[in-house]
């Protein structure tokens, strides 16, 4: 009620000098109180409007929001905005350093650009205890993750939203990952009209992941990715897989496919419709 003007000014008159004072102590306290709870586990900015007129948030916007939420207490944080820098982001994990899940939309941030280079492998170092990330439009090969992150930052889920072929080719660096779910790429047409991307670019780069990733439990593709027996034999290799979504060819080996179906608690294989 007090955060209302308008209702705050119709009653104020016919507060007396210690009501005033016991009313500041209540808000006060309320505040003090809101800020300790746990509902700033989690901060989602992408509804946010910043009070100076702004439609999207800014650096110092986030930088003020949570720097009175005690350190550490920050746990999934949600950035979508096109006025946050990479200085800004650094900034914020720096505050909230056991930041655990994180989503960036880079189609609507600037996090990443070729004039801001400071979102690397260091930048997510910062967050030791970061362990899902989610990124749509930042190129995962920007963050050097396979050589800047490794050792530091035990990612465990990663999930990517229109996918580079240099984004699946930075994965194989990521030995700690569990879960990855892949979404198809864009699609765009070369100068002589051809469609891009190459299927087969990215399927040998898929190849190389789940040779590498030995840790990986759930695999989930979207589309586009369709699974040779190559890739179904790497699969059914892989230690610990336990949930498989994806498409497969029709001239795979049946046996393999069998196998992997055995091996699999949860999996979701088709023929392409």
């Amino acid at each position: 009620m007090i955060l209302e003007p308008s209702v705050f000014l119709g009653f104020a008159p016919y507060l007396g000098h210690r009501s005033l004072q016991i009313c500041a102590a209540s808000c006060r306290q309320s505040f003090d109180h809101a800020y300790v709870s746990d509902v700033w586990h989690a901060v989602d900015f992408s509804q946010w409007r910043p009070l100076e007129g702004h439609i999207e948030p800014g650096d110092m916007d986030l930088i003020f929001a949570l720097k009175r939420v005690p350190p550490g207490r920050l746990r999934r944080l949600v950035l979508r905005s096109r006025r946050i820098s990479n200085d800004g982001f650094s900034a914020i994990l720096l505050m909230q350093n056991q930041v655990e899940e994180l989503v960036i939309d880079t189609n609507l941030t600037h996090l990443g650009s070729a004039s801001c280079s400071c979102l690397s492998g260091d930048a997510l170092a910062l967050a030791p205890s970061l362990r899902r990330l989610e990124l749509l439009g930042l190129p995962l090969s920007a963050l050097a993750m396979s050589d800047g992150m490794d050792g530091r930052v035990s990612l465990e889920t990663l999930v990517l939203q229109l996918p580079t072929l240099q984004d699946l080719q930075a994965i194989p660096g990521l030995k700690t990952l569990k879960m990855l779910e892949v979404f198809p790429p864009a699609i765009s047409f070369n100068s002589l009209g051809m469609l891009l991307p190459e299927v087969q670019l990215f399927n040998e780069a898929l190849l190389r992941i789940f040779n590498s990733c030995q840790q990986l439990q759930q695999v989930r593709l979207w589309g586009f990715y369709i699974l040779d027996t190559m890739m179904l034999r790497a699969l059914c290799n892989l230690p610990k897989l336990e949930e498989l979504h994806g498409y497969y060819r029709e001239d795979v080996d049946r046996t393999t496919l069998s196998a992997l179906s055995r091996k699999c608690v949860n999996v979701h294989l088709a023929l392409p419709p």
